[in-house]
């Protein structure tokens, strides 16, 4: 987490970082002006005290009176500089709360999604007829083959029978809904797979609380931009998770880490809760963009520096377990502007969606370096520099995108069936699935 005592020999460097966020710098110049009050009054405040002990000794020699008076109004004003100090420093605190990590060098600078840069492509992408022209526009070097109609996802998990949004909506509201039948046993199956899968490369299994004090959240998100999409238990001071990726850097709470101990990693399986603000008239249909999903998530700490190795890392191991479930797919750098408050450099993994003619964001990996560490005081013995570990994050499986990306990709338009994946027919009975079921 940047903080503005180690920023002030930098502001120059830190206003470019938040130039190429697109961040306005006035908390940042804020801060700064806090800080130099809390410096300038901390001195006033020693010095007063140097002479309150001062006198104090004099009086111990001399047992004069008039002294007495002095240090009694020194006393008075230590107290009074004390608790502005205080109130300074609370103030300052929640300034640095709000300031947004440094951004990598790598990454490239853009305002939005339209700005991401493309790595690599895996995969054979189907693109409709009618698509062929702007498909050719939008990825200019990506190999392609022609098929004809693939229903929007929304329809073809209506057409499965696999959905029910209306009891859904009449029990929860708008934006959740009802698995049934096969989508159930493929829910179920997705997240064992995947759990055993990351598993066995190494990432410790775990399924975490599925609510997080307010207090321990803040230390972890950046909760002012994140503010608005978390459910909120009021009367028990508790959250919903957005994410298991909180809970897991909050089991390391001012953990005093081995040097031999790291890296540590985890894969935890949770429900993700998210009110999606911000997302109106955004994929309404279906269950792309919902309250409540099941979500598979990684977790690495690594001592400091380590962060981007281990990024890269996290996503190789996702790469070998997605390319088990049958569906073209793209890496891309994320802009400044699309990237997470808290993250030094991101990537997306991003599903083919052949009736949309475009790619979905299924994962997001990212290195926060310090950020969070720093707040929680998680830390390695032994290194002086800079002791506080790196968190790396990565989505190990978004499970509903997921499955809409494997139906939509194995849908072969002459039986109108879905064909599924090996390793998910195994765990869950079904090798297809039908549509226009009687």
């Amino acid at each position: 987490m940047p903080l503005i005592r180690d920023l002030r020999e930098k502001k120059e460097e830190f206003k470019k970082s938040l130039e190429k966020r697109f961040v306005k710098n006035d908390n940042f110049i804020k801060g700064l002006s806090q800080y130099e009050k809390f410096r300038e009054l901390k001195k006033q405040t020693d010095d007063l005290r140097a002479e309150r002990n001062k006198f104090s000794h004099e009086f111990a020699k001399t047992k004069d009176k008039k002294i007495i008076e002095k240090v009694k109004g020194m006393k008075q004003k230590l107290l009074k500089n004390q608790e502005e100090l205080n109130k300074i420093e609370i103030e300052l605190r929640k300034t640095e709360l709000v300031l947004p990590n440094w951004v990598d060098d790598e990454v490239p600078k853009g305002r939005g999604e339209d700005d991401n840069v493309a790595i690599k492509y895996i995969g054979t992408p189907l693109v409709l007829e009618k698509n062929i022209d702007k498909f050719k526009n939008a990825f200019p070097n990506v190999k392609f083959k022609v098929g004809k109609e693939i229903p929007h996802h929304s329809d073809l998990v209506e057409s499965l029978g696999l959905v029910d949004m209306e009891t859904a909506a009449n029990i929860a509201g708008a934006r959740f809904y009802i698995e049934k039948e096969e989508l159930t046993m493929l829910d179920l199956a997705l997240s064992l797979f995947t759990m055993k899968e990351f598993s066995k490369l190494g990432f410790t299994p775990i399924v975490p609380p599925y609510m997080i004090k307010k207090k321990v959240e803040e230390k972890i998100t950046f909760f002012t931009a994140f503010e608005d999409s978390i459910y909120s238990l009021n009367e028990d001071d508790l959250l919903l998770i957005t994410t298991s990726e909180h809970p897991l850097a909050a089991m390391f709470d001012k953990k005093l880490f081995e040097q031999n101990e790291l890296p540590k990693r985890f894969v935890a399986f949770s429900p993700a809760f998210r009110r999606e603000a911000g997302s109106h008239g955004k994929d309404t249909k279906g269950i792309f963009r919902t309250h409540q999903f099941n979500k598979v998530e990684l977790h690495s700490i690594t001592a400091s520096g380590e962060g981007k190795k281990e990024l890269d890392h996290i996503i190789e191991v996702v790469e070998i377990v997605m390319e088990k479930l049958n569906f073209p797919y793209r890496i891309v750098a994320n802009s400044s502007g699309d990237m997470d408050k808290r993250a030094r450099v991101q990537y997306d993994l991003e599903a083919w969606f052949p009736a949309q003619n475009m790619y979905r964001e299924l994962h997001s990996f990212a290195s926060v370096g310090s950020w969070v560490s720093e707040k929680l005081g998680t830390r390695v013995r032994g290194k002086e520099s800079n002791p506080f570990v790196d968190n790396i994050y990565g989505t190990g499986a978004a499970i509903q995108r997921t499955i809409l990306a494997i139906l939509v990709n194995n849908y072969d338009t002459k039986t109108q069936k879905v064909k599924i994946p090996k390793e998910l027919a195994e765990l869950s009975g079904i090798k297809e699935i039908p549509t226009l079921k009687s």
